[in-house]
């Protein structure tokens, strides 16, 4: 590993001999770029985000005071674990602008949300706390007297049942629904929200998804379900964009979605693809596929608009034969087993302008393996078994703006050996 006295005294000997201008940063909390990050950024829970909100969490309250809250001003109210089970019709009627309202680890159950409020947005339900006692129990379908006529984002979390059915006629015009984690095994007919949007259904038990009606629907979140079937009428996926399939324990699925944009199939221990399963995805731009079994590239051939590829965390150990399109801009090979990649690998490559080879086993790089890198921003090479930055083999990266080299075996770098970096790249040693 890089020896931080040692770097620094050569460091300090070299730069005033030294006319290289690159910027070194020894900040140790830089955040590097994660790409399945920068794929697909998860929303997993609501919150209020105004910048005023009435805020009475956890004051033990068994009702809500609106002797303390009555103004045209208010925005946003969070109630969070508190002990209130009912919230009669008319409680905020003299709020008439709140958009978004916190109930979340209370004891209300749907019957006993009454209320009815034209302006509100986002409605945060999660967790209730006297539904844990129920974990195992069935519940009778549930009929909701609140209406919310105007309401875009529902958060229900833990529910165990599944309300959609439930509560259509008080959230007419819903955009997004958030129901993860909530032992559902089934959800029923989705096309009756016809503004429905973006749908979570993380963390339950649903083990099957056969030719749903998904209407508008444009993102879908199933990570986390047993899933052992799953097929899509095209039909009726016509605005699907976004679908995520993390830890399914799927079979790799036969996706016939015309337009998909971006795929997750992270964690589910897919070790090979054939080319045809993603034959009827081509628009696809983002693909993740690490934490997975794969010992060399996936045939992904078909997918021309291919952009970005996540394949960190398998079991490459050799970078020879990249069965990709040759427009890809960000590629993630992080938390492999890669000890060798082919000089001609990436010569095909121009458009690529991100690069991560951490956490694998490479000791040097091959002679103009980066030739055609012409368009590279970002290079990390954390984590490796490099003894020297010349092992690096670095010429040539002329839009090199990124370069992560901690966390190898290098004992000391000289700025001189530098000069082949461009000036405006910053490089991070720790």
């Amino acid at each position: 590993m890089i020896q931080h006295k040692t770097v620094l005294f050569i460091l300090i000997l070299t730069i005033v001999k030294s006319k290289c201008s690159r910027t070194i940063s020894w900040d140790p909390n830089i955040i590097k770029e994660n790409l399945d990050e920068i794929i697909l950024d998860k929303q997993s829970f609501v919150t209020c985000s105004q910048e005023e909100i009435v805020n009475l969490k956890e004051l033990n309250l068994n009702s809500i005071p609106t002797e303390l809250i009555k103004s045209k001003t208010i925005q946003a109210i969070s109630l969070e674990n508190n002990e209130i089970s009912i919230v009669p019709s008319d409680i905020f009627y003299e709020i008439p602008n709140l958009q978004c309202l916190d109930l979340a680890r209370n004891k209300i159950l749907p019957n006993n949300l009454e209320m009815k409020h034209d302006r509100l947005k986002i409605l945060i339900l999660d967790y209730q706390k006297n539904l844990e006692s129920n974990r195992n129990k069935i519940f009778l379908p549930v009929k909701m007297k609140g209406r919310f006529p105007n309401l875009e984002t529902l958060s229900w979390k833990n529910f165990k049942n599944d309300i959609l059915t439930s509560i259509a006629a008080s959230f007419p015009r819903i955009n997004n629904i958030y129901l993860s984690d909530s032992n559902l095994q089934y959800i029923n007919n989705i096309s009756i929200f016809p503004y429905m949007k973006n749908i979570h259904l993380e963390n339950n038990l649903i083990n099957e998804l056969i030719g749903y009606n998904f209407r508008n629907v444009e993102e879908l979140y199933l990570d986390n379900n047993p899933l052992y079937d799953l097929s899509f009428d095209p039909k009726f996926t016509k605005n699907l964009k976004i679908l995520s399939l993390s830890n399914t324990t799927l079979n790799f699925p036969k996706l016939n979605i015309p337009s998909l944009i971006t795929l997750d199939l992270s964690q589910n221990r897919f070790h090979f693809t054939n080319e045809n399963i993603l034959e009827y995805t081509l628009s696809l731009e983002n693909l993740i596929l690490s934490k997975n079994e794969f010992d060399k590239f996936p045939n992904l051939t078909s997918l021309n608009n291919l952009k970005k590829l996540s394949l960190a965390y398998n079991i490459i150990t050799n970078v020879k034969d990249i069965s990709v399109t040759k427009s890809l801009k960000m590629l993630s090979l992080r938390g492999n087993q890669i000890y060798n990649i082919n000089e001609k690998a990436f010569f095909e490559f121009t458009e690529l302008e991100f690069l991560d080879l951490s956490e694998n086993k490479l000791q040097s790089l091959p002679f103009a393996w980066n030739k055609n890198l012409s368009m590279l921003k970002y290079l990390n090479l954390e984590s490796n078994y490099f003894q020297k930055i010349e092992s690096m083999m670095l010429n040539s990266l002329f839009t090199l703006q990124k370069l992560y080299i901690k966390n190898n075996d290098i004992m000391s770098i000289d700025l001189n050996k530098l000069k082949i970096i461009p000036q405006n790249c910053t490089i991070y040693l720790l």
